[in-house]
């Protein structure tokens, strides 16, 4: 899990958390397969689809190789399953060590970045015409307004940051479609739709060492254009994949595939390929989606912009 996050807790009183209602996208992975295949999703998904979007991480963080969870029961909902805080002197150090970079980028608004490029590729053929778009910082919301949400939304959760081994710089969306209905007691019931996780990474020239240290050398104009690149490309996921040429693979195998790009070998079935840049599609803990790959090469360094841009769209 992302370092510097808190473990959720059980607030008492009249406010709930969202992460025990499961209401966030990506914290929520139980009954992924809940929903029927003879209950199709509806091409778009809705003509004015809610799109909530939850952000509230200011700076880089650091990715653990594998994320620790634990099962709770969700106030006599759905078995959620939460991301558990930071514990392990592994994972402070991995906070620590990654300073060099997040130095570089203590000044680059990710927010205001993807925002842009989010609203212009919600709007898509797949998901909805004119989604309804809103931001949150909290998922603390009170009964009152847990009652008044959507009953059908589109539920967004970006996190942008790299890996423990200092290998990757990413940009992660989690995607959950969830169904609300508001119980005779007043109690919320949530019902999870469908989950995805995108992500986009992008991996230092083979040559190079994976370090902060060579990271942070690539100056904060040009990691900040690497990760509007990788932004840009998690929601032409998004849109991609609850497109009709998308949902045509949700089915399709994926274990037991691996994928090629430039000699290098990553795990997923191919999705899409561009020049030295391939998307995969994956199934982990769970929880199916849509990862890319790009390995800089030293002329791509040299070739990046500052930042405040958003990378092309995708034919």
């Amino acid at each position: 899990m992302i370092a510097g996050l808190s473990r959720p807790t059980r607030n008492p009183g009249e406010h709930m958390d969202i992460l025990r209602t499961g209401l966030v996208a990506g914290l929520v992975l139980a009954h992924a397969g809940a929903w029927a295949r003879n209950d199709p999703l509806p091409l778009p998904v809705a003509e004015t689809l809610a799109v909530e979007v939850y952000f509230d991480q200011p700076e880089l963080a650091v990715f653990l190789p594998r994320e620790r969870v634990a099962m709770a029961t969700s106030d006599g909902l759905l078995p959620t399953l939460l991301v558990m805080g930071l514990e392990s002197k592994a994972e402070r150090k991995g906070a620590s060590e990654i300073a060099p970079v997040r130095d570089r980028l203590i000044d680059y608004g990710f927010k205001e970045a993807f925002a842009p490029v989010l609203r212009a590729r919600l709007a898509s053929p797949g998901l909805s015409p004119s989604p309804q778009l809103t931001w949150s910082r909290s998922t603390i919301v009170s009964k009152t307004e847990a009652s008044q949400m959507p009953q059908q939304a589109m539920v967004l959760l970006p996190y942008f940051a790299m890996d423990r081994n200092f290998e990757q710089l990413f940009v992660r969306l989690d995607a959950q479609l969830v169904d609300r209905t508001v119980l005779p007691n007043g109690a919320l019931k949530v019902e999870e739709r469908i989950s995805r996780r995108y992500e986009f990474a992008f991996l230092l020239p083979a040559d190079m060492e994976a370090s902060p240290a060579n990271w942070a050398a690539l100056g904060a104009g040009k990691l900040a254009a690497l990760l509007e690149q990788a932004g840009s490309q998690v929601m032409d996921m998004l849109a991609y994949d609850f497109s009709a040429q998308g949902r045509a693979q949700w089915d399709a195998r994926i274990r037991g595939t691996d994928t090629v790009l430039d000699d290098e070998q990553f795990d997923g079935r191919e999705e899409r390929r561009g020049e030295h840049w391939v998307w995969v599609r994956t199934e982990n803990d769970g929880v199916a989606g849509v990862r890319g790959y790009q390995r800089m090469t030293p002329e791509m360094i040299t070739a990046l912009g500052t930042g405040s841009r958003s990378a092309g769209t995708l034919p």
